[in-house]
């Protein structure tokens, strides 16, 4: 890795919530236990929403959050049918302006005929901009069984950070060796001037200004 850019602070899957300094006017802190950092593309959060919520997303990302439960999935949805509106009411007990807030389940674009299948999320909008920033500061509220999630922003800048999973029986477990067959990987993407390009378009595609290869390493 010796003289290869790493941006490691930059990569959201080595950071946590709750990092830096708070937002200013928060009246309470929630918890102080930090849980890892989660970081989803635009791209990925819209797959399989309807477009009459596709739309207004793109036009104007920032004036939703996208609720992401845990254990979600079909059953989760058919059994709590008010979860919008508990999640709606866990966070006026934080005790900031809610403003316009509005907490509603996606709607697919499509039957989904599998648990596994998306979206299992549900779509914030409104609320005053401290409210939004406590939310996505502190990322991930876990109360009890029935409130338990995360707050994700609809980013255009966010952008995946795996190239690629490597797996077999002769990928070796040794840290040493690991770490040294991702530098020999990087180091021969990163001079490849076909890589850097494809790289540079697919940001300008996502209207993401940043360094080249920032997002891929």
């Amino acid at each position: 890795m010796e003289g290869l850019l790493l941006f490691r602070n930059k990569n959201p899957f080595f950071q946590e919530t709750g990092q830096g300094e708070p937002p200013s006017g928060l009246p309470m802190s929630f918890t102080h236990t930090p849980f890892p950092k989660m970081a989803f593309s635009i791209k990925e959060l819209v797959a399989n929403l309807h477009p009459n919520l596709i739309t207004p997303i793109q036009e104007d990302p920032f004036q939703y959050l996208t609720v992401i439960t845990f254990g979600a999935g079909k059953k989760f949805d058919e059994d709590n049918p008010m979860a919008g509106a508990l999640f709606t009411e866990f966070i006026k007990m934080l005790g900031l302006n809610l403003g316009d807030l509005a907490i509603a389940k996606a709607t697919p674009a499509s039957t989904l005929k599998t648990d596994f299948g998306t979206p299992w999320i549900y779509i914030l909008e409104g609320g005053s901009d401290t409210l939004q920033s406590l939310l996505l500061w502190q990322q991930t509220f876990i109360v009890n069984p029935m409130i338990a999630f995360s707050v994700v922003s609809f980013d255009h800048s966010t952008c995946s950070w795996v190239i690629a999973n490597i797996s077999d029986d002769f990928v070796s477990e040794d840290p040493k060796k690991m770490c040294q067959a991702l530098g020999v990987i990087k180091e021969i993407m990163w001079n490849n001037w076909d890589f850097r390009g494809i790289m540079n378009q697919c940001l300008a595609t996502a209207n993401v200004t940043t360094t080249p290869l920032e997002c891929a390493f």
